[in-house]
């Protein structure tokens, strides 16, 4: 039995919010329209975009963990989002 059968039968709702981070593997650009295919209204998929005007030069500590700015942009980017699934 998959997951969202499970999480249906027992009454749970499922949200997933997911972050667009890097241009690496999985292209930025097609994370909105993968996630629009398969939101509902029942388990919705929020997409927060973390890439844009995110630095690596400038918000990490080593090319690629944040430091203290970046890890205040990805706060910010992240709260409205979650904010909103939680009320």
């Amino acid at each position: 039995m998959g997951d969202r059968v499970r999480f249906k039968a027992l009454g749970f709702k499922r949200r997933l919010l997911m972050a667009s981070v890097s241009a690496g593997v999985v292209s930025v650009c097609a994370i909105p329209a993968w996630a629009a295919s398969l939101t509902t209204a029942a388990s919705p998929i929020t997409v927060v975009d973390q890439w844009t005007g995110f630095d690596d030069a400038t918000d990490t500590y080593d090319g690629v963990h944040p430091n203290d700015a970046g890890n205040v942009k990805i706060a910010n980017r992240w709260y409205p989002s979650v904010s909103a699934t939680l009320d």
